[in-house]
């Protein structure tokens, strides 16, 4: 631009429109500049914009992608999930059918005992549980009390648990 004034200035010395010249000419070297300045001032404004909306972008993405690995983690321990469910299921069919066999096998042996208990041939008294709760069996003799003989605690301790395996 200076370049520009002095070429101007040698023009205006020749004559006297070319002072004119140099003046409009000036004038509107100043309206350019100044036209430049606001256009620069636009672009810084309107630059650092861009990177506000770039660096909240690059935000957005780091956020996106840290959800995206969440979801997949998700997406994994859920799958893991109906993995064990699975296996689960199947371990608890198991178990319930072998229940089952167990269930037969307890009702065949109840009725074997049963039959077993029917045939013997035991008066129905022995049959009558000896021990109820924590109370024990007393009789009373002339010196206090004293436990039954032995015999018949046995009999009776005997019948008891083999009624307790029928119910």
């Amino acid at each position: 631009m200076i370049d520009v004034k002095k070429a101007a200035a040698k023009a205006a010395v020749k004559g006297r429109h070319g002072k004119s010249f140099a003046k409009a000419f000036s004038a509107e070297l100043t309206a350019i500049r100044a036209e430049k300045e606001k256009e620069r001032e636009f672009l810084k404004k309107e630059n650092k914009g861009l990177k506000i909306q770039l660096r909240d972008t690059a935000e957005a993405v780091q956020a996106a992608g840290e959800i995206l690995i969440r979801l997949r983690e998700a997406e994994q321990y859920v799958q893991s999930s109906e993995e064990r469910f699975s296996l689960l299921e199947e371990e608890n069919a198991k178990l319930k059918m072998q229940m089952e066999k167990l269930k037969g096998k307890h009702q065949t042996e109840m009725s074997t005992m049963k039959q077993y208990l029917a045939e013997s041939k035991l008066p129905g008294s022995a049959l009558q549980p000896w021990f109820t709760g924590n109370e024990e069996h007393l009789s009373e003799d002339r010196t206090g009390l004293v436990k039954e003989n032995e015999e018949q605690t046995y009999k009776r301790n005997r019948l008891y648990h083999i009624n307790q395996r029928f119910k």
